[in-house]
């Protein structure tokens, strides 16, 4: 026998999930199993899985958010209070998603401006909806009305 840890055993599908699950390391995983990250890394392979990321993870993880914060101008310093970050991370998570500079034509707008925008936004669309409902519920009542007159039922 040669003296190697050998780990838990763990179905492909456990390890997959796993090694999908970007929040753990591999050490992480490779304590819960009762290996070395080496060990891991080495059944991952074995295993046919893809390549993770090496580093640390990005700190600002919603693309979809940074995305629509910075088309809404949003100024760098309230998008990296909002992150988390420091400012060059924005400016390095711009470069790294591809998205376009700011030229000087647009101003800057204040996160709570983005909030209120955006609250505006929600709240037009509910009225919409809401309006909507209430003319379908009219042409009921009004269908309703001139079902009752033709049958001759009387309220």
């Amino acid at each position: 026998m040669s003296g190697a840890k050998r780990g838990k055993a763990m179905s492909q599908a456990e390890f997959a999930r796993l090694w999908a699950d970007k929040r753990l390391t591999v050490a992480q995983i490779g304590a819960a199993i009762g290996v070395s990250g080496a060990a891991v890394s080495g059944r991952a392979v074995t295993r046919g899985l893809p390549g993770r990321q090496m580093g640390p993870l990005p700190a600002i993880r919603d693309d979809a958010k940074f995305r629509e914060m910075w088309a809404a101008q949003v100024s760098i310093a309230d998008m990296a209070l909002f992150f988390g970050v420091n400012p060059k991370s924005i400016r390095n998570h711009v470069t790294r998603l591809g998205l376009p500079r700011r030229g000087a034509r647009g101003t800057p707008i204040t996160l709570d401006d983005y909030r209120a925008i955006k609250l505006r936004e929600r709240m037009a669309e509910a009225a919409r909806i809401e309006r909507g409902a209430l003319i379908n519920a009219e042409m009921v009542d009004q269908i309703g009305r001139g079902l009752i007159k033709r049958v001759g039922v009387v309220r």
